[in-house]
């Protein structure tokens, strides 16, 4: 119990932690050190420059003058004009098709790609592999199926507005 009883101004009988604070303690006459003070104000003018110089003044150019940035180019290209007898040809192969399928969200892609076919978003290229597409599809040419569909699928500039339709396609070969 000797080493429990305090009393006021002695030391604690145990030693202190190296994580306790530390017991500083500061009068009038001994204030804390100013490098403790962390919130440290800087000077901002308020009032007028005390210099009598002039600024020099930014030079505004006139409207007329400034160039616009150049056109952004189209990142899709643009389709040809719709081969009717192509589209004609798919359209009754691919419409064949999909009164046999009972997914609708297959039906509504493949309605989808054959109303951007008409609307002249597919080059020719496109338009001729689609054809021959929908051809080996309902003549039950499955290698010819396939091997077009792998060319659908190779990236290029002809191909990228084929792409979202890609997947309804495959589901129609398999």
């Amino acid at each position: 119990m000797e080493g429990q009883q305090k009393k006021n101004g002695d030391p604690p009988a145990v030693p202190p932690g190296w994580n306790d604070p530390p017991m500083l303690k500061y009068t009038p006459q001994n204030p804390p050190p100013k490098s403790r003070i962390t919130n440290k104000r800087v000077a901002f003018p308020v009032g007028p420059p005390s210099s009598t110089e002039e600024l020099p003044k930014p030079s505004v150019h006139s409207p007329l003058k400034t160039s616009l940035p150049p056109l952004a180019l189209p990142l899709i290209p643009l389709g040809q004009p719709c081969n009717t007898s192509l589209f004609a040809k798919a359209s009754t192969n691919f419409n064949n098709l999909i009164d046999k399928i009972e997914d609708h969200d297959i039906k509504d892609r493949v309605n989808q790609m054959l109303n951007d076919w008409q609307t002249g978003k597919f080059t020719n290229e496109v338009q001729n592999t689609l054809t021959d597409f929908s051809t080996c599809i309902v003549d039950n040419n499955l290698t010819g199926a396939k091997e077009l569909f792998s060319r659908l699928n190779v990236p290029n500039d002809g191909n990228i507005m084929v792409k979202p339709y890609l997947s309804s396609l495959k589901y129609l070969f398999m």
